[in-house]
């Protein structure tokens, strides 16, 4: 006891005060990292993406290198016969999804409105282009490009893209939890989308 009495007493008290600043810091960036943690988990579960077909997924942005190159290579290929073929809706929709699913969002709403300009009642690049410029934080014209798609074609997929853009990104409840329940009278309505859109009315009404 005695030793260690004197070999704590030589250590200055500047350095006992610096190691302990030190072991406070580390603790404080600690906690900071776990509520960091917290609030991008709650962020990721009360605010999902749009999940659309031909949408890009939420996690997209973690493919492997395998699935990179895979993508490039296919826009490659398809802007190829886009430039072969610069009036065909379906080929450059088809290169549009395959923009989106690369995320090279800017590309991707060239080719819709590309589509557009020469089919102003085309459905599908009316759908993409709502969920692109969803990904671009551009709401507002992302929920009027959704509600012409629909005006063109009642699609579930299009209703519930339209009904999540509403509860969660412009505090619209009613109006996306109508859209919501629409989803599930369509016909074409899929098992997997059925289910995610029961599943988010149930969380509605917990709300």
């Amino acid at each position: 006891m005695l030793s260690f009495s004197r070999d704590h007493a030589d250590v200055p008290m500047t350095e006992q005060r610096t190691s302990l600043k030190q072991r406070l810091l580390i603790l404080f960036l600690a906690v900071l990292l776990i509520v960091m943690l917290f609030v991008m988990l709650k962020e990721r579960l009360l605010h999902p993406a749009l999940t659309v077909k031909n949408a890009p997924q939420e996690m997209h942005f973690q493919a492997s290198s395998e699935t990179i190159t895979r993508d490039m290579d296919e826009i490659g290929a398809l802007m190829q016969m886009v430039k072969a073929n610069p009036k065909d809706s379906a080929l450059i929709l088809k290169l549009c999804d395959a923009l989106m699913h690369a995320e090279r969002w800017d590309a991707a709403e060239s080719f819709a409105r590309r589509v557009l300009d020469n089919d102003p009642n085309n459905f599908q690049a009316h759908f993409l282009l709502g969920v692109i410029l969803h990904q671009r934080q551009n709401y507002q014209e992302a929920q009027e490009m959704l509600q012409k798609a629909l005006a063109i074609h009642d699609d579930p997929a299009a209703r519930y893209s339209l009904g999540i853009l509403c509860l969660y990104f412009l505090q619209q409840q009613e109006q996306g939890i109508l859209h919501l329940k629409a989803a599930l009278k369509l016909p074409d309505l899929t098992p997997e989308l059925k289910a995610s859109i029961e599943e988010e009315l149930r969380k509605q009404q917990k709300n």
